[in-house]
């Protein structure tokens, strides 16, 4: 039976379906109880302080706080089923089919062909990289929902003539806020998609409102959290502290050695990264606290010394610098992930992604080509470019990739993989 003698709901089931047996599958063999993760013990640390003592911590592992909405969402699955690990992972695999239901019904509208909808959302559902998240006590599986949701609203809902209502603008910018509230660089990427919006719709002589209100709603949605952060330290903290580090540990020279080929294996790379974050970002503090009393100054003073820092290198080290922005902007789009992070994981994601990578960027083109599709194709254009750009200048990996990137070349390399076939059955046929 083919995809097209099916209904939509039959066939959104039908991958949402997938997605949960998958990403259930992944949980089995990633490890259901398992927790060993990046950044994993904060995020679990900073849930049980809200459950057990009712208060958020001022700083993790690494110098900053981390954003508040992944460990809310921890600590409401465990308000539940305390301590539950298994519990979180299954909320995460349901996360997982609704990020791959919103890859059914954007490839639907934006195309309007069930068949390269139901190709692109199945592509999505057994993404290895988006597998892994949901197996894995990070933020991604959050984060990739959201921000799925908030592309959905933006470019379906605003920018298609017939479904341009304020409504999904208001939903777009409460799910970018959303987004920002687990990864701070969300709001870069909201206020961009804002600004994009406004453009298209002004240059096209429609309502200009829908981009006003999704800029309105994702800072209403960050207001709350940025208030608590002002009653609390007496500054405006929009998310977290984390910007200035961030953006001195992903630009720091010694980043370069990651990719001289010395490091051999994955006990010399995960060393070596816990030297950089870690070893080296103390030695900062001690250096601040002989000069400058770290400890007493507030989290966006401290963030400010990072940041300062951080331009000093981009000063001193300009070759170093650029040579860097290169390899990050390689290590952004490769297409298998550190073998220490991913294990095993990595022979299948390389067979996967290198023609889903392929096969998406066709499809952006394909799209382009025709008058109908142009616009939504220059939107994810530019989308992409900005995604690439924010992440080149900060921290560039392929897990940062995931939430803003894996959903959409999944649904245009489905409308290329169909687009092609049904060519390709049009001329045997004429033949």
């Amino acid at each position: 039976m083919r995809i097209a003698d099916i209904s939509s709901r039959k066939a959104e089931i039908t991958v949402a379906f997938a997605a949960l047996f998958a990403a259930a599958a992944a949980i089995i063999v990633i490890g259901p109880q398992r927790t060993d993760f990046s950044d994993s013990g904060d995020y679990i640390n900073a849930a049980q302080c809200l459950l057990r003592d009712g208060f958020y911590p001022e700083q993790g592992t690494l110098p900053f706080f981390r954003a508040p909405l992944y460990p809310v969402m921890l600590a409401a699955v465990w308000w539940i089923l305390p301590g539950s690990v298994i519990a979180v992972k299954v909320v995460q695999a349901i996360l997982h089919s609704i990020t791959v239901i919103i890859v059914y019904r954007s490839g639907l509208s934006i195309f309007g062909s069930r068949n390269a909808a139901f190709a692109g959302a199945i592509i999505a559902a057994v993404n290895p990289l988006l597998l892994y998240s949901s197996a894995a006590i990070q933020t991604e599986a959050l984060h990739t929902v959201l921000i799925a949701a908030a592309v959905y609203f933006s470019a379906v809902g605003i920018l298609l003539k017939e479904n341009n209502k304020p409504i999904y603008a208001i939903i777009a910018g409460i799910a970018f806020g959303l987004a920002a509230l687990c990864r701070p660089s969300a709001i870069g990427i909201g206020a961009l998609t804002g600004f994009l919006i406004f453009v298209f719709l002004f240059r096209t002589k429609r309502n200009v409102l829908p981009s006003i209100l999704l800029l309105a709603g994702m800072a209403l949605t960050i207001t709350p959290w940025t208030a608590r952060n002002y009653a609390r330290f007496g500054e405006i903290i929009l998310v977290n502290d984390a910007g200035g580090y961030s953006l001195w540990v992903g630009n720091h020279p010694a980043n370069l050695r990651f990719y001289d080929g010395s490091l051999r294996t994955a006990k010399d790379i995960g060393e070596y990264s816990d030297w950089i974050g870690k070893t080296l970002s103390a030695e900062m503090i001690a250096n601040w606290e002989a000069t400058e009393g770290y400890s007493r100054k507030s989290p966006g003073e401290r963030e400010a010394l990072w940041r300062k820092e951080a331009i000093a290198n981009f000063w001193k080290y300009p070759k170093e610098t650029i040579e860097l922005f290169g390899w990050k902007f390689l290590g952004f789009w490769k297409p298998v992930p550190s073998s220490e992070v991913f294990g095993l994981f990595s022979t299948v994601t390389l067979i996967f992604e290198i023609p889903v990578l392929i096969f998406g960027i066709l499809g952006l083109l394909l799209a382009y080509f025709q008058l109908a599709k142009r616009e939504i194709a220059v939107f994810f254009a530019i989308y992409l470019i900005a995604i690439t750009a924010v992440h080149v200048a900060l921290v560039a990996t392929v897990r940062m990739r995931v939430p803003y990137v894996e959903p959409w070349m999944a649904m245009f390399a489905g409308y290329a993989l169909v687009t092609l076939f049904e060519k390709r059955l049009v001329t045997q046929t004429n033949q």
